[in-house]
C-alpha cells in the first residue's frame, strides 16, 4: 500500500471508456428524436454488414468510435431496422457529408432503415432515407414509427450510384473493406500449384523476404513511394503479395493490388476497371483520380497502399503515376511498385533528367535469398515435406526463388514422394534436367521459341558490361542484339504468353530473360550439344576446350555442359575420350592478385572498382576511378583468383554417369575421374551472387582443403557420396588407388563424402563408411601431416572463411 502526500496533488482521468461513451451518446439520440417512445422498444447494433455489388463489407461503429470519434449504428425497434445513426463526438460539427453517408449505408441495407438520424450530442438532425429530407414527426413518435415502416416497404432504395461514391469517400468505413476483397480476388487469380507455370504465386508457399520488412519501416517512417527493383525471377512481385496478406487484417494500411504491364490502360482506369467489376458500379478514371486525391489527404487510417505489379517505363500505367508524383498527394496514400527497369522509371523523358517519381521514390533492392531467408524458405519447405543434406547452405543455386519452386513443382508431380518426403542433395546435379524434361515434355511451340533462343545464346560471344557479365554468372539473360530473325519471329508470342520479359540491363544492354529458367537451362544444354558435336567431329579435344571456355562464367555451366555431353551421347551411342581429355586441360589454378584494377559486386547489384595496390593494401574508387579515402590494409590476405573452374566441374558432374568412350570401346569409370579431379588443392565450388563464408584449412604444401562442418558443398565431393552411399563393387580397388597418391585434397574430400554418406546409409552400409573412415582415411590424413614435420600446428591447421565470389 502506498500513500501520498495531499499537497503533491494526484491527476485522475475522468473520461469514460469509449464503450460507455458511446452508449451515452447513443441514449442522447434516442432522448431527442423520440422522446415518447418506451427505450426498451430500442436496441441498436454497433457492428452491420453492407453488400456492395459482389461484396459483403463489415462496419464497426465501436472501433471508428475510437479512432476518429464518430461512429456508424443501426438502430432498431422492435427487432426492425428503423435508422442509421451517425454519431459524432461533442465538438465535431455536424455536415451533410455525414447525412449523405448515413444514408448511402441504409440503401444497402435489407430491410431498409427509413431514417437517418445525425447528432453530436448538442445538435440532432433527422432525415428520410430514401429523399435525404428533413424528416418532422407530426403526431406521436409510435404512430409516426409505424408509418415509416409502411413507407420504407413501398419506396425504392436510392440511387446505387450516390450511395457507392459515398461509400468510397475518404472517411467512410467501407473502402478498406472492398479494396482488401479486389486485392485477395487478384491474388487468388495469380496463385495455383507449383507446376502451373503461368500462375506467379503457388499456394501455400511463399518465403518471408527481409525486403516486406524493409517496405513496412519505410512506410511506418513516412515515405511515400518506394520502388522494388532486381532481376526476373528475384521475388519483386512476392513482396507485394507478402505485404499484401501481412496487411490483411491491419488497422494501419490496406492494400491494393494491381498489375502493371507495358500495354494497356493506365493506372487510373485500371483501378475503374477493378472496382467497376466488384462493385458493379461505372466509374471512370476521373472518378478514380478525385478519389485518391481526396482520400490522399484525409484524416485517419488506414493508409491507402497502391502496390502496382511490374511497371514498366513509358507504359500508361508508369505515365499515371509520373501523374500523381508531379500533382503530389497527401500522407493517406501510398505507392509501392516492382519494376525489372528502375533506370527508366528514375529518369526523365530525356534520359538524362530526373522525373518526378524519381525525385519521390526510394528504391529497395531485391535479390537472391540470403542466408537467414533460405532458412525461413527451408522451414516452408519442410511442411512440403522437403528438406536438403548438410552443405546446402553454401549452395549459391538454392538461393534462387524460382528453382525452389521448381524443386516443389517437380517433387509434388512425382508419385514416389506421395506417402513421404524428400531429403534432396546439398547441390543440383543432372537429376535436375531429368525432372525439367519430364515436366516440360510435349508443351509444343513455347518450348521450340524457347530452343532458338537457346541456340542465340550459345552463338553470342560479344563482349558484355561487367554488370552483364555478373548478371550472366548468377541467372539467365540474352542480348537482344543477339537474337537471329528466327527467334525475333517468336518473341512477341512469348512475351504476350508470359514466357519472356525484356528490360535495360543495369549495364546498358537490352536483354531478353526467360520465365521459365529451367527450360532455358535444359535447352542451352541441347543448343551446346548441337554445337559440340560439330567440333567434337573435327578435334575431340579442341572441342572439350571449347566447351570448358563457353560455360565458364555461365550460371549452372557444370550442370549444362555434362548435361549437353550426355545428350551427345544419347544421338550418337558413344563420344571420344579427347573431349574429356581437352576438358581436363583446363586445369583450375589459384593466383594471388598482387597489382591491377577489379570490381566486386555490392549487396544492392552495384559494381564498387578497386585497385590492389602491391603492397598488401587496396583501394576504393569512384565512378571515374578516383580514390575514396585511404589505402586499406589486408593484413597479409591477398585477394585471390581461382579459374578457369568450369572444365573440371563438368568432370564431376559426369563422373557417376554411367557412359563409355566411343574411340576404343574401354569403359568410363567415373571413378578415375573423382581421383584426378579430387586432388584440386582448393575448393571446385560454383560462384554464388551473396555467397555464405565457408571454412577452409590453409595447409602449407597442400593447398587450401574445405572443413568437414561445412557437409558436401562440390559437385566433386557430392559424386563420392553418392559412389560411397551405393553398391558400388570397384570400391576397393578405387580406395587403394586413392590412398596410393597421398593427396591431402583428395583425401580430405573423401572424409567429407564418407561422413555423408554414412549419415544418410543404414545397416551395413552405415558400418561399411565408418569401418573406411576409421581404418583407412584418418590414419592416411595423419600420416601425412605428420611427415610435415617443418610445420607448427597452426600452419598445418590454420582455418579461415573464404566467400570466393566472382
Amino acid at each position: 500500500m502506498s500513500t501520498k502526500n495531499k499537497n503533491q496533488g494526484t491527476k485522475t482521468s475522468h473520461r469514460r471508456p469509449p464503450e460507455a461513451e458511446l452508449e451515452a451518446m447513443m441514449s442522447e439520440a434516442l432522448g431527442r428524436a423520440f422522446p415518447s417512445v418506451p427505450r426498451r422498444d430500442f436496441r441498436h447494433q454497433e457492428r452491420f454488414s453492407v453488400t456492395v455489388g459482389h461484396d459483403t463489407f463489415e462496419v464497426d461503429g465501436l472501433r471508428d468510435w475510437r479512432a476518429v470519434g464518430r461512429a456508424d449504428i443501426i438502430l432498431l425497434h422492435q427487432d426492425r431496422p428503423l435508422a442509421v445513426v451517425e454519431l459524432k463526438r461533442a465538438g465535431l460539427d455536424l455536415t451533410d457529408d455525414d447525412r449523405k453517408q448515413g444514408q448511402s449505408y441504409a440503401n444497402q441495407l435489407t430491410p431498409r432503415p427509413p431514417l437517418v438520424i445525425v447528432t453530436n450530442g448538442s445538435d440532432c438532425g433527422l432525415f428520410d432515407s430514401s429523399t435525404g429530407a428533413p424528416w418532422v414527426p407530426g403526431t406521436t413518435e409510435g404512430e409516426i414509427v409505424t408509418k415509416l415502416f409502411e413507407n420504407a416497404a413501398k419506396i425504392a432504395a436510392a440511387n446505387l450510384d450516390w450511395a457507392i461514391e459515398v461509400l468510397m469517400g475518404p472517411d467512410a468505413g467501407v473502402w478498406p473493406s472492398a479494396v482488401r476483397a479486389r486485392t485477395r480476388h487478384v491474388l487468388d487469380q495469380m496463385t495455383g500449384t507449383a507446376s502451373a507455370h503461368a500462375k506467379p504465386f503457388v499456394t501455400d508457399f511463399l518465403i518471408p523476404r527481409v525486403a516486406t520488412v524493409s517496405v513496412k519501416r519505410a512506410f511506418d517512417a513516412g515515405q511515400l513511394t518506394l520502388l522494388i527493383t532486381g532481376a526476373p525471377l528475384s521475388g519483386k512481385s512476392h513482396i507485394l503479395r507478402e505485404f499484401a496478406e501481412r496487411m490483411a487484417t491491419s488497422e494501419t494500411y490496406a492494400v491494393f493490388l494491381v498489375r502493371g504491364g507495358r500495354g494497356g490502360a493506365g493506372l487510373f482506369q485500371r483501378i475503374a476497371n477493378t472496382l467497376s467489376a466488384a462493385l458493379e458500379w461505372a466509374v471512370t478514371a476521373d472518378d478514380i483520380r478525385q478519389w485518391l486525391r481526396r482520400l490522399s489527404r484525409s484524416v485517419g487510417d488506414p493508409v491507402l497502399v497502391l502496390a502496382i505489379d511490374g511497371v514498366v517505363p513509358d507504359s500508361p500505367v508508369a505515365n499515371d503515376m509520373e501523374e500523381l508524383s508531379e500533382s503530389g498527394f497527401g500522407p493517406r496514400l501510398r505507392l509501392l511498385a516492382t519494376t525489372d527497369d528502375v533506370g527508366g522509371l528514375l529518369s526523365g523523358s530525356n534520359g538524362r533528367d530526373v522525373s518526378a517519381l524519381g525525385e519521390a521514390a526510394q528504391t529497395i533492392q531485391v535479390d537472391v535469398l540470403s542466408q537467414i531467408e533460405f532458412q525461413k524458405a527451408q522451414e516452408v519447405l519442410a511442411a512440403h515435406r522437403i528438406g536438403f543434406l548438410k552443405g546446402a547452405d553454401f549452395a549459391g543455386e538454392y538461393r534462387a526463388p524460382w528453382l525452389l519452386r521448381t524443386l516443389l513443382a517437380d517433387i509434388s508431380q512425382d508419385s514416389r514422394h506421395t506417402d513421404h518426403g524428400v531429403v534432396l542433395s546439398s547441390m543440383l546435379g543432372i537429376w535436375f534436367i531429368d525432372a525439367v524434361r519430364k515436366r516440360f515434355a510435349g508443351l509444343g511451340e513455347a518450348a521450340h521459341g524457347f530452343r532458338l533462343l537457346a541456340r542465340d545464346f550459345v552463338a553470342d560471344v560479344a563482349r558484355t558490361s561487367s554488370e552483364l557479365a555478373l548478371e550472366m554468372s548468377h541467372g539467365f539473360v540474352v542480348r537482344r542484339d543477339a537474337l537471329q530473325q528466327p527467334t525475333r519471329d517468336v518473341i512477341d508470342s512469348l512475351a504476350s504468353q508470359g514466357w519472356l520479359r525484356s528490360y535495360r540491363h543495369a549495364g546498358g544492354e537490352d536483354v531478353i530473360a526467360p520465365r521459365a529458367p529451367d527450360l532455358f537451362l535444359s535447352e542451352v544444354a541441347y543448343a551446346i550439344s548441337e554445337e559440340l558435336e560439330r567440333k567434337v567431329a573435327a578435334d575431340p579435344r579442341a572441342a572439350g576446350h571449347w566447351l570448358a571456355d563457353r560455360l565458364e562464367g555461365v550460371f549452372l555451366g557444370d550442370l549444362i555442359g555434362a548435361q549437353a555431353i550426355r545428350d551427345m551421347a544419347t544421338r550418337q551411342g558413344a563420344f571420344s575420350s579427347g573431349l574429356l581429355v581437352g576438358l581436363y586441360d583446363r586445369t583450375p589454378r589459384a593466383r594471388p592478385f598482387k597489382r591491377g584494377m577489379v570490381a566486386f559486386q555490392k549487396p544492392d547489384g552495384t559494381l564498387q572498382d578497386l585497385r590492389i595496390n602491391g603492397d598488401g593494401t587496396v583501394t576504393l574508387l569512384d565512378a571515374a576511378r578516383q580514390p575514396q579515402g585511404e589505402p586499406i590494409d589486408l593484413e597479409g590476405e591477398l585477394p585471390r583468383t581461382y579459374g578457369p573452374m568450369a572444365g573440371w566441374m563438368i568432370l564431376a558432374q559426369l563422373a557417376y554417369l554411367p557412359a563409355s568412350v566411343g574411340d576404343d570401346d574401354r569403359p568410363l569409370v567415373g571413378g578415375s575421374l573423382l581421383l584426378e579431379i579430387g586432388t584440386c588443392p582448393f575448393p571446385l565450388m560454383r560462384a554464388a551472387r551473396d555467397p555464405v563464408g565457408h571454412l577452409v584449412h590453409d595447409i602449407a604444401g597442400h593447398g587450401s582443403v574445405l572443413c568437414v562442418e561445412n557437409g558436401v558443398v562440390e559437385p566433386a565431393t557430392s559424386a563420392m557420396q553418392q559412389f560411397f552411399t551405393a553398391q558400388w563393387k570397384d570400391g576397393a580397388s578405387w580406395f587403394d588407388e586413392a590412398l596410393s597418391r597421398k593427396s591431402l585434397p583428395l583425401l580430405n574430400r573423401i572424409l567429407i563424402a564418407l561422413r555423408q554418406a554414412r549419415h544418410v546409409s543404414t545397416g551395413a552400409r552405415k558400418e561399411w563408411a565408418n569401418k573406411i573412415l576409421k581404418e583407412r582415411i584418418d590414419p592416411a590424413i595423419s600420416a601425412i601431416l605428420k611427415q610435415d614435420k617443418p610445420l607448427s600446428k597452426r600452419t598445418r591447421g590454420k582455418e579461415r572463411k573464404s566467400t570466393r565470389q566472382k
